[in-house]
């Protein structure tokens, strides 16, 4: 059982001091060897915040985005934020003191908002006296916080009253509430858990002077942690995509490094193994040429940012991890940071150097099962296959990927998968209980799920076992379909192909070598599917349907799909 070691927290918290994580302007040895490229990047986004107006949004705004979804109030919140790391940051690299002034407006510009969260029991107007705090409450204090930690000495010298407005907010919106347990005010998903415990221990590490307050606040935190992580899957997967679960982790990697830092190094979190697991997930996932198997998320080439994917590394001492990031930036390389907390960022700033010379080495495939996180993985003779079930927010079970030499043949898309049609009926939504087998012998492989508890009463199906079967003396890979149902049914085979089909007799062949053979029972249909603009760099302009339909009613059947390709 993972346990956050409060006991020994609380023995070893040490007075209040500077974060290591957060140094200072002032602090110019280390300011001055971040990559030049990226100096230069983070120099010039100051200097365009400097020019920019305070993004200011009315408080009718506040009451349209809860009213109708008005993005307003919601993208004016987040430029701020985006502005306020730009002119920190800027003020950091240079050393230059031209955006101190506009640090200090931006500070107190947010200091001003009546309200800083994104929710409220109903539509209405911002609630300045008792407020809700929420995942943008939390965050937008971390924010503020680590603005002081960085700059605080140089903003002392303008004046003091910035950092003592900030401090003062900070206690009555957030430390003053976690130490009185207030009712009724905090209202965050259990998901969001981890990014608002990170923002609210880099709120009180920063700010909070006394002892016992600051052990007051923590104890709070601890518990909101210690109930997510007592509810995480056992297997160290995820369920929301692999977008998703990287904010999450490198939220729990920042509590950790943060609970670290309090103690002196005597609670170190990042090596045990409930860490490790989902830390190093991302190498379970991996199926390829940047591609990974993603449930839950919108495609299968997620946008990771490799300067979080390494820093998680480095926390996790997982060194596949670090050549994992250190390949994704060589092969896509993105030269800004990403879009997150301040307290990233400047961790990402600080590590791009050793980003950049680390050496670059994407996973070796490997056969994974996760059970509670429904994904079965498995590769033979140059084919990379997957199956992946309901956990994944709301997936389909038995849903199928399939891989050649790292090229895609089958691809989950939202909308499109490769599950069967029963009766006319399709999966319900999410449906749990399926149950995964993966079984492995000499020189073969079987990726087993049944999934007959997917679907409906009304498909009438007692039965359904998908299996992937792989053995190098058959040249290919075989999917294999058992199921019986109640009565004589209709039964829908449907696989989403990467390329267009051209269907010959019971035969399909799919570029030059690429071919997949069927039961010859079974009647072929193909027709395109469209792919929207933001995933045609991946996905293409579109991939294709291939419907194979019993032509009559059976009531049970073993039919089987096999993939080759030739020499």
């Amino acid at each position: 059982m993972f346990s956050l070691r409060q006991d020994v927290l609380l023995l070893s918290l040490r007075p209040f001091e500077p974060l290591p994580m957060l140094p200072g302007a002032e602090e110019r040895s280390l300011w001055d060897r971040v990559e030049p490229g990226l100096r230069d990047r983070l120099a010039a986004g100051a200097e365009a915040a400097l020019v920019q107006p305070l993004p200011i949004a009315p408080a009718s705004a506040f009451k349209r985005h809860l009213e109708k979804g008005d993005p307003l109030w919601l993208e004016t919140r987040n430029e701020a934020l985006r502005r306020l790391r730009a002119l920190v940051l800027g003020a950091c690299v240079t050393g230059s003191v031209r955006c101190l002034e506009a640090v200090a407006d931006a500070l107190y510009a947010l200091c001003e908002q009546s309200d800083w969260a994104m929710t409220q029991a109903l539509p209405d107007f911002p609630d300045a006296t008792h407020g809700t705090i929420d995942l943008a409450a939390c965050e937008t204090g971390a924010e503020l916080s680590a603005a002081l930690a960085l700059l605080g000495r140089s903003l002392d010298g303008l004046s003091h009253r910035i950092s003592a407005l900030v401090y003062h907010t900070l206690d009555v919106r957030l430390i003053t509430p976690m130490i009185q347990q207030q009712p009724g005010v905090w209202q965050f998903e259990r998901e969001e858990a981890p990014r608002a415990a990170a923002a609210l221990l880099t709120t009180v590490l920063c700010c909070e002077h006394d002892d016992r307050r600051r052990w007051l606040s923590l104890r709070w935190i601890l518990r909101l942690l210690d109930s997510y992580v007592q509810s995480c899957p056992g297997d160290g997967g995820f369920a929301r995509g692999l977008d998703r679960h990287l904010e999450t982790v490198c939220a729990l990697n920042d509590c950790f490094a943060l609970l670290s830092a309090a103690s002196g190094g005597e609670v170190e979190l990042r090596d045990q193994p409930f860490f490790q697991d989902i830390a190093g997930s991302f190498l379970k996932y991996w199926a390829g040429r940047g591609w990974f198997f993603n449930p839950g998320g919108e495609s299968m080439r997620p946008s990771l940012s490799p300067d979080l994917l390494f820093r998680l590394g480095e926390g996790a001492r997982i060194n596949a991890l670090c050549g994992l990031a250190a390949w994704l930036q060589r092969t896509a390389p993105q030269e800004g940071l990403p879009d997150a907390p301040l307290l990233q960022q400047v961790a990402c700033t600080l590590g791009r150097s050793a980003l950049l010379g680390h050496v670059a080495r994407a996973p070796a495939l490997s056969g994974t099962l996760l059970p509670d996180s429904c994904l079965l993985t498995g590769g033979m003779e140059d084919f990379f296959a997957g199956m992946t079930g309901p956990a994944g927010g709301g997936d389909p079970a038995g849903d199928l990927a399939l891989f050649h030499k790292g090229v895609p043949v089958l691809l989950p898309f939202r909308g499109a998968h490769s599950v069967p049609t029963v009766n006319g009926y399709v999966q319900l939504p999410g449906r749990g209980g399926s149950e995964a087998e993966r079984q492995a012998g000499p020189g073969w492989q079987m990726l087993c799920m049944n999934i007959s508890r997917a679907y409906p009463k009304e498909a009438g199906l007692s039965n359904w076992q998908r299996t992937w079967m792989m053995a190098p003396f058959e040249g290919g890979i075989r999917l294999m379909d058992v199921f019986d149902l109640e009565k004589p049914g209709l039964v829908t085979f449907r696989l989403i192909l990467s390329r267009q089909p051209r269907i010959s007799g019971n035969q399909v062949r799919m570029g030059d070598r690429l071919t997949l053979d069927f039961d010859p029972s079974l009647v072929p249909h193909a027709q395109p599917i469209p792919v929207p603009a933001p995933l045609r760099a991946s996905y293409g302009e579109a991939l294709w349907q291939l419907s194979l339909v019993t032509p009559e009613p059976v009531q049970n059947g073993h039919y089987t799909v096999f993939f080759s390709a030739a020499p």
